[in-house]
């Protein structure tokens, strides 16, 4: 009989909710906020690596060579995932999905999905055999709790069209600023000029991406 000095985990502990900012449909009832307006874009699949450039439908981008290719086109939406409780990025390329919600945001009863949440339940299993069936749920105000989160992760979803970019923008902090007389280290200088590349080819690509999908992205709060 295991004693408390010789305990292997402590009686409190819980692992940690699924989830690494980016959206995993699991099975059953998947419920989310939706938190902006997606940004459009096909996605290209090669060797295990992936490459999104801004969606046109008339120019569908040539299969790649290597293992394993694919071209889909997907939208990239800022949502609240109610079951792992975190903001997250959900690339969103079903079209059992993305069907009705279309339908819905263009139906003035419903609208944006910002005013309700909806429900994604996946069913079955293997490639022909799994399913995704969609819900809107009526409308009602977004709860404190999604609110705190979406200002606590700020997310650049133009990001997602730069090679190496990072959405997920530094959260707020309280920390002190360095002291006056600290100059930069080269380390932070060469930091800070990578983050202004990225940051001017995030915006071409962003704006490039808008000309086909207006306010994409999450740029002011949604409430």
């Amino acid at each position: 009989m295991a004693t408390e000095q010789d305990s292997f985990l402590d009686e409190n502990y819980e692992a940690p909710a699924s989830g690494g900012g980016y959206t995993k449909l699991e099975m059953g009832e998947n419920r989310f906020r939706v938190l902006s307006s997606p940004l459009m874009v096909w996605v290209i699949w090669a060797n295990g690596q992936v490459k999104r450039v801004p969606y046109n439908k008339d120019e569908k981008p040539a299969l790649p060579e290597g293992d394993n290719p694919s071209v889909k086109h997907a939208w990239e939406l800022v949502v609240y995932n109610y079951k792992t409780q975190q903001i997250e990025i959900f690339e969103l390329d079903k079209m059992t999905v993305i069907n009705p919600l279309t339908t819905h945001s263009k139906d003035p009863d419903w609208g944006h999905p910002k005013k309700y949440d909806i429900t994604i339940t996946k069913s079955g299993s293997g490639k022909d055999g799994t399913k995704y069936a969609f819900v809107a749920k009526p409308h009602k105000e977004v709860s404190e709790d999604v609110k705190e989160a979406y200002f606590n992760t700020p997310i650049d979803l133009g990001q997602l069209l730069v090679e190496n970019g990072n959405p997920f923008l530094p959260a707020p902090s309280g920390e002190s600023a360095p002291a006056a007389n600290a100059g930069p280290t080269p380390e932070q200088v060469a930091a800070a000029a990578k983050a202004a590349a990225d940051k001017a080819a995030a915006a071409k690509a962003a704006a490039a991406a808008t000309d086909s999908t207006p306010a994409a992205g999450a740029k002011k709060p949604p409430f």
